[in-house]
């Protein structure tokens, strides 16, 4: 059987998702379709606008076969260790392709931008380094080391160099993909699907700037919440002993925060005082999450820190296949749900449980959901049965 995986958010699900997904199986049509999804945060550094568990089951209810969650230590991290994460659950589960949604949608041009930072990973740091230093943040100096790398290629021969060249977000998480799987020797191939336009389906940011701009209540409730929790974890945490412990780029922003963060009156406030040409506002949203939960985020992919397979959702299909896996040898943890196994965990999967739990116990209180009915001691893993 051929096995697809993809990697997505689902916050929420919408059409784009769909495309993404009929696409799939026009190629693969006997296929078995895994995703890899976000737990109750999300790469841009904010709650999801639903839980976990009902992007989940809407997900396997429109077409995936099996959800499994990327551990929140991934979730929260830059575009990169995100990818990295999401791409050695996807190789120790066995898949054969790796499909995701593209603007380039060519996956020969794609290959090679990924192949120039692969192979030029040093100067690119050195160069965007010295870019920082003039006011120019990484993602500006990523693209013109790019387009200084490709002014010949053969493939971009049509595109216009002598105007702007940049890199959408989306084609990003597609070349970290690729990066992530030369690291970790997946052996598999690609499948590209060409974005379709906001002429045909709403984006997920759109979506939910639509949903709070219709309750702003629960805007303001969620970031008076966030506030609240934040100041207290600050009160708690930031101190030079703790300090010692972080990363160069962690010290930066906690030194900066150790200073200012009684200023502020908002979340917002907080923002705007880490926010430079080096941190773009999702990298603090992302920092500020790690100070809620605890969880640092990875820096290098030699110490990115235990992984886990985490089934969150599946049907039929999926729990023949996941039983299949579990009967094999699988190179990283597999946690089939945390009520039932918690005490018993060896030391790495206990870790990476207690992360889930906080994370999980945090998010919803910022949610304002029930602490009991929706903790990961309650919550199991989901059987969808979808009819025929």
């Amino acid at each position: 059987m051929h096995v697809v995986g993809i990697v997505a958010e689902f916050n929420p699900f919408h059409g784009g998702h769909g495309y993404l997904i009929d696409k799939i199986k026009e190629k693969y049509p006997d296929s078995l379709l895994i995703s890899v999804m976000s737990g109750n945060f999300v790469q841009r550094g904010e709650p999801a606008l639903y839980d976990k568990w009902r992007r989940s089951r809407v997900a396997v209810e429109n077409g995936i076969d099996l959800v499994v969650q990327l551990p929140t230590r991934f979730s929260n991290a830059s575009s990169y260790f995100f990818s990295y994460g999401a791409i050695e659950i996807l190789n120790s589960l066995g898949v054969n392709t790796i499909a995701f949604g593209s603007e380039i949608g060519d996956l020969n041009k794609i290959l090679e931008i990924a192949n120039v930072l692969y192979d030029n990973s040093s100067q690119l740091n050195e160069y965007a380094a010295s870019r920082v230093k003039d006011g120019i943040s990484f993602p500006k100096a990523r693209d013109e080391f790019l387009k200084s790398r490709l002014v010949d290629s053969y493939l971009f021969s049509e595109s216009n160099f002598s105007g702007k060249f940049s890199i959408a977000p989306n084609d990003i998480l597609g070349i970290d993909y690729i990066l992530s799987s030369k690291k970790i020797s997946y052996d598999g191939d690609f499948f590209v699907v060409k974005r379709i336009g906001l002429e045909h389906n709403l984006s997920a940011s759109i979506i939910r700037d639509n949903f709070y701009s219709q309750n702003p209540d629960l805007l303001q409730s969620l970031q008076d919440r966030f506030f609240a929790v934040l100041a207290s974890k600050m009160s708690a945490v930031i101190s030079n002993d703790f300090l010692q412990t972080k990363s160069t780029y962690d010290f930066e922003l906690y030194n900066t925060l150790k200073k200012e963060w009684r200023t502020a009156k908002n979340t917002q406030d907080i923002e705007n005082i880490l926010v430079n040409k080096m941190h773009t506002r999702a990298r603090v949203r992302r920092f500020l999450i790690s100070i809620l939960m605890g969880v640092d985020m990875p820096y290098d992919s030699n110490a990115c820190g235990y992984n886990l397979i985490y089934p969150l959702a599946f049907n039929t299909k999926g729990a023949r296949y996941l039983k299949e896996i579990k009967n094999n040898k699988i190179n990283i943890g597999f946690l089939d749900g945390i009520k039932t196994n918690y005490i018993n965990l060896d030391e790495s999967l206990k870790t990476i449980s207690e992360e889930e739990i906080r994370a999980t116990d945090i998010y919803n209180i910022l949610m304002s959901n029930d602490l009991y009915k929706n903790c990961e001691f309650v919550m199991n893993p989901q059987f969808i049965e979808i009819q025929p």
